[in-house]
Order: structure tokens, then C-alpha cells, then sequence
């Protein structure tokens, strides 16, 4: 179903005008249910684009690594960007935009769709020791960065496709992966309200340092969350069904 790169279209890489604005918007888009979800975090191709991703993180020595995931607006078809971490100067910034706007390109010009965002997920450096894991929480960090991905769906394809922002960081003996799952800002999420939420968050990691606490935050806000432990990056059935809490039909705006 996945693969990493689009197949060239009949007229391949000779076709390099850029689509127009109108091209940009599908008259619908297939909806986000829970098959399709629990598919694409159990695909081969998920497996494989987070066991390099894991690779980098671990040569790193633990510098932030992560990928983006991308789909056609009107069929299940998804894509990986390639995994990239950190550089060793800023090992907690990991750029993770710059490979997903590569594959973006790539798509637009030699399939000639403009795929949504879907999602990304990355590793903190900062929580292989704690007991919660929470998505970091100041200017351009986690949570804006998935705004910013929900506008840039709503701006090309004209429909409201939530991202998922998945955070992740493993156990100290490598062998257990925790993640929490995140999406859904709350529609007109007023600035003021969201900055007491960012600082709650920061209060909680602080002081606290409890999982099912971070989540509370996040739910009280509005946001759609969980959390999971898996071993060798595999999702148990159990899991998988969880993520029915994501699905859900795109609206056109």
C-alpha cells in the first residue's frame, strides 16, 4: 500500500511546471476511518521507514530523528518521507519539514496530485529516563508545528485533514518504545486559552511527571490523545484498535 516514493506517471520526470492553486483541490477526499489508520501503523512500510528512523536516533547518540507521513487526498495511498535526525550542533531540532517538502515535490510533479499531510513522528532526546512524554510545548515546537501542517491542508486542498503528531523516545535498554499520540487542535482555539494550556503542560512535567496526568491536560483542551508501550515497534491488536479514536471525515472548508 506504502512506499517511500511515488512512481513516475507516464509523462515522468520530464513534466516540471508546477500545479496552479485551482489543481490544488480535490472535489472530496477520501475519509480518515480506523481501518486506514490501523493499517498504515502496522503497514511493512511504517515498520521499516521507523526502524531506520530508530537507526539514526541510536548512531546519533540520541540527537532528535524522525519522518513525515503523507497521503493521497482521494484514495489510501500513503508515503513515507525518508528519516532524518538532528544535527549533532542542535541534536534537539531535527528538520523534519525539509524531506516531506522533497517527497511533496516529488509527488506534485510526477503524479500531479497535491498529497495532504497526515502526520509526523519523531523522538524527544529528553525523556529515555522520565515516566511521562509529552509533546514539547514552546514557540514552533510540537504541537504548532501540526497547526501549521492542519493549515497548510486546509490552504492547498481545501479541506480541514487533521495531521497526527506522534512523539516517541525508547527504554533505556532499547527495547520498549513509548508513544503518545496527538491531533485535533480544537476548532477556534483561542490564543490566550492555548498558552494556559502550553504552561499546564510545562507545570505538570515539572512537578508531576505523570503520564495519565499530560494526557488529562490534553484532553481537557480539546485534543485527541493516548498513549502506548510497544516492544520492537510493534502495535499489540489491543492498540490498534485504540486508534479508531482518530478516525474521522476530512470536512471541506
Amino acid at each position: 500500500m506504502s512506499k517511500e516514493r511515488p512512481e513516475p506517471s507516464a509523462e515522468g520526470k520530464l513534466w516540471r511546471s508546477r500545479l496552479t492553486r485551482k489543481d490544488y483541490r480535490p472535489e472530496r477526499v477520501a475519509e480518515i476511518s480506523a481501518d486506514y489508520l490501523k493499517r498504515i501503523f502496522s503497514s511493512p512500510d511504517f515498520n521499516r521507514t521507523l526502524s531506520e528512523t530508530i537507526r539514526l536516533f541510536q548512531v546519533s547518540e540520541g540527537s532528535e530523528a524522525g519522518f513525515s507521513i503523507l497521503k493521497h487526498p482521494e484514495s489510501d495511498e500513503t508515503w513515507y518521507s525518508r528519516p532524518m535526525s538532528a544535527k549533532p550542533e542542535n541534536p534537539d531540532e531535527v528538520d523534519i519539514p525539509k524531506t516531506r517538502l522533497a517527497l511533496e515535490r516529488r509527488i506534485e510533479r510526477e503524479l500531479r496530485i497535491m498529497p495532504a499531510v497526515i502526520g509526523s513522528l519523531h523522538f524527544r532526546t529528553d525523556a529515555a529516563e522520565v515516566h511521562a512524554l509529552t509533546p514539547s510545548s514552546h514557540k514552533e515546537a510540537d504541537l504548532e508545528i501540526a497547526s501549521d501542517m492542519r493549515r497548510r491542508n486546509i490552504k492547498k486542498l481545501g479541506f480541514d485533514i487533521i495531521p497526527v503528531e506522534v512523539v516517541l523516545t525508547r527504554s533505556l535498554d532499547d527495547r520498549k518504545e513509548y508513544f503518545v499520540i496527538v491531533h485535533r487542535e480544537p476548532e477556534h482555539f483561542q490564543i490566550g486559552k492555548k498558552k494556559h494550556m502550553l504552561r499546564e503542560l510545562d507545570t505538570t512535567m515539572t512537578y508531576t511527571n505523570d503520564q495519565e496526568e499530560v494526557l488529562r491536560v490534553l484532553k481537557h483542551y480539546g485534543y485527541v490523545a493516548t498513549f502506548f508501550k510497544t516492544k520492537e515497534h510493534r502495535f499489540s491488536p489491543e492498540d490498534l484498535e485504540r486508534l479508531s479514536d482518530f478516525a474521522y471525515v476530512p470536512k471541506k472548508v
